[in-house]
């Protein structure tokens, strides 16, 4: 349980100093927020006793990472929250006895956006063309003899990992007439925006046929190294 009303909560960022600029003006209850940029000697002071902790990795190296390294003696320690989806970089074994984890999504729509955005781009290769017309150069025009681009129109993009992201992305990939493959854990059902879901274990039978391949499955011991070498040499030299 948290601390009598009248006590302040200890609230420890670390990495994202505008959470904690967030948290300060909108939390109502009193509390002593505090910023870090790197887990060092004030941070690990600062933990002690720490209600919350705000950080993306616990007794891992980075996010993500493998090696392990020491953490606070955070006995305190209620909550340990996370500022994004994934539970890569914490060593639960490491956590205080009753501390909670908590993620956050709710970013689905955002992502899905950043998705489209670099798969547009690859075609249309917009980005490049754009900071050319910046610096007046027209080379990549038509009428300049510029390259060709191909269209997104009847391309074959395969989403590893149909969950929220996923979903939201094969939702936003339905007007470009494309064909969307899901590849999940478990068979669904009929899904309105796939033209075809196959497990996962079955990606190499599909990845010849691939313009794209989304990646939007969390990083845990069962999907790490399943992207590799061999699966970029197996799809199109384009793709």
């Amino acid at each position: 349980m948290f601390k009598s009303i009248n006590s302040k909560i200890r609230i420890g960022v670390h990495g994202v100093k505008l959470i904690a600029e967030y948290l300060k003006k909108n939390i109502s209850k009193p509390s002593e927020i505090a910023f870090f940029e790197k887990q060092d000697k004030s941070f690990f002071q600062f933990a002690k006793n720490a209600d919350i902790l705000v950080a993306m990795s616990w007794g891992k190296s980075k996010w993500g990472g493998t090696k392990k390294i020491e953490v606070p003696q955070a006995n305190n320690l209620k909550l340990l929250h996370l500022p994004g989806a994934g539970v890569d970089g914490i060593n639960f074994d490491l956590l205080p006895k009753n501390c909670k984890v908590c993620n956050v999504y709710e970013h689905e729509i955002t992502i899905a956006e950043y998705c489209i955005a670099n798969i547009l781009n690859w075609q249309t290769n917009m980005i490049n063309v754009n900071n050319n017309f910046k610096k007046l150069n027209w080379n990549d025009s038509l009428i300049f003899s510029g390259p060709f681009h191909s269209e997104l129109n009847n391309k074959t993009i395969g989403i590893y990992g149909y969950g929220r992201i996923g979903k939201e992305l094969a939702k936003r990939l339905k007007p470009f007439n494309v064909k969307v493959i899901g590849l999940t854990r478990v068979k669904k059902k009929k899904d309105f925006y796939l033209d075809k879901c196959i497990l996962s274990k079955k990606l190499d039978t599909i990845l010849s046929s691939l313009d794209f391949l989304v990646i939007s499955c969390p990083l845990t011991e069962k999907t790490e190294n399943v992207i590799d070498k061999k699966t970029f040499s197996t799809m199109k030299k384009n793709s």
